[in-house]
């Protein structure tokens, strides 16, 4: 087998005559938003005329790093004659939304039991979902096990924790033991361009995420996980192969440093970390030959420049209000919510029943403020407070108005929210947080429309 990086997670994988596509996203970037695209990079350009034959595609989530409609639908309908079937293979918690624009593009869709093995040409494969312990977001990403004449093997780590199934059937010879292992690196935090998804703008320590050491990431990612094998396979580190349009995303640790790391400290057998176009046989557990249809691309590494004007939209205040009270009903019955209901006193002062902040922003700074009354389960409109309302309130949110009425109508994914414009303050667990409430309510799985909506504005970026 022939393994080989197209971008960020993006996979080719060889074997005979039979060629799989895994998560293809084939363009120079992704998202909903035509005029602010997260970049792969290194960038990276994919001349699809030079592409061996396909067998098949496999997608292992929804999330828009892997899921690209743009890029299925360009090869549906452009390079048709390098599909030999156009199926793509999905495991069972895959969104019904994502599925209807998967089949909108020209595809069957076979939905795939979890570790029921499948087949496409001469490639054995399997799902694995992830452990009972991960978070909801993550809860439907598989993983993948690829075999070859029972004799090669490889394993495909997707957005989440390799499930424990998965060491058992290796360990207990159910599937052979992988020659190769694709470990997740996606660990991110701020940098000087403010800060990102679940972040804290209160000065609170994380003791979690406020120093990431190279050695304490390899433990987590790398050297945790190789403890459950009997056997240690070589490992290759992907992810973090994308950057966001303003540049606020900062990743501590590249793959390539901490394949080294790992190499020197001899921790492992061997690690190695790939670029686009580069390849490694699994039989062999060497690097191989690079391809001839992906090559480095001379775009440049700032901000993407944007390719239209940005969209404007704007909800009468009767409507967000509707939208706010709908979520405070959800929000206040979950565990989130009773965070917000056992938190009595915020910097040694009691608090009312007004404990969460809403504020979305605008450029010409007249904004709003929705305050959560959990007494009365509504959001209530008051007075814009701008950067004070953090030393009234134990938890809030910040966003940009547009972007929120966007993720309102499903035009932007909650995802890309948190990486666009979004902050937050919280007195808790960031799994807790109010953004981390949101990424569970505003999830692709829980609103079809919403979801559909989002996939038909990616669907129509360029390629």
């Amino acid at each position: 087998m022939k393994l080989t990086m197209i971008g960020h997670e993006s996979w080719s994988l060889q074997a005979g005559n039979s060629h799989v596509l895994i998560d293809p996203v084939l363009g120079s970037g992704f998202g909903s938003d035509a005029a602010r695209q997260f970049a792969i990079v290194p960038a990276r350009n994919v001349d699809l005329q030079r592409m061996p034959v396909v067998d098949g595609i496999v997608l292992t989530t929804e999330h828009l790093q892997h899921f690209h409609p743009a890029s299925l639908r360009r090869l549906s309908s452009d390079y048709e004659h390098l599909l030999k079937r156009k199926v793509v293979y999905v495991p069972e918690l895959f969104p019904g939304a994502a599925e209807t624009i998967v089949r909108a593009c020209g595809y069957e869709v076979q939905r795939v039991d979890t570790q029921a093995e499948f087949v496409i040409g001469s490639l054995h494969l399997r799902f694995y979902m992830p452990c009972t312990e991960v978070l909801f977001w993550d809860s439907r990403v598989a993983s993948l096990h690829v075999e070859h004449k029972g004799c090669e093997a490889v394993f495909i780590q997707s957005d989440t924790r390799i499930a424990d199934a998965y060491f058992a059937d290796v360990n207990s010879g159910v599937v052979a033991c992988p020659q190769v292992m694709v470990m997740t690196n996606n660990f991110q935090g701020s940098g000087a361009q403010g800060p990102i998804g679940l972040d804290n703008l209160l000065p609170v320590p994380d003791q979690r995420y406020t120093r990431v050491s190279g050695l304490r990431l390899l433990d987590e990612i790398v050297h945790k996980p190789m403890r459950r094998l009997n056997q240690v396979p070589t490992l290759i580190l992907a992810g973090n192969g994308y950057r966001d349009p303003f540049g606020k995303m900062h990743h501590p640790w590249s793959n390539l440093e901490l394949a080294q790391i790992c190499s020197e400290l001899s921790l492992l057998r061997e690690v190695h970390s790939l670029t686009p176009g580069e390849s490694f046989d699994v039989g062999s557990a060497r690097p191989g030959e690079p391809v001839d249809w992906i090559c480095a691309s001379e775009e440049q590494a700032g901000p993407i420049q944007a390719k239209g004007r940005r969209r404007k939209i704007s909800l009468g205040t009767p409507q967000i209000k509707a939208y706010l009270d709908e979520m405070a009903k959800t929000w206040l019955i979950t565990r989130y919510g009773q965070m917000l209901m056992t938190q009595g006193n915020y910097l040694g002062r009691p608090v009312g029943p007004c404990r969460a902040v809403l504020q979305l922003t605008r450029d010409d700074g007249v904004g709003q403020q929705w305050l959560l009354d959990v007494s009365r389960v509504e959001f209530v409109e008051v007075p814009d407070e701008g950067a004070g309302a953090i030393k009234r309130y134990p938890y809030g949110i910040r966003v940009d108005h547009d972007d929120f009425c966007q993720l309102l109508l499903g035009e932007l994914q909650i995802w890309e929210l948190l990486n666009l414009s979004a902050s937050q303050w919280y007195v808790c667990d960031r799994y807790d947080s109010p953004l981390a409430f949101w990424l569970e309510y505003y999830s692709e799985q829980v609103d079809y429309g919403r979801a559909l909506r989002s996939y038909e504005m990616s669907l129509a970026t360029a390629l």
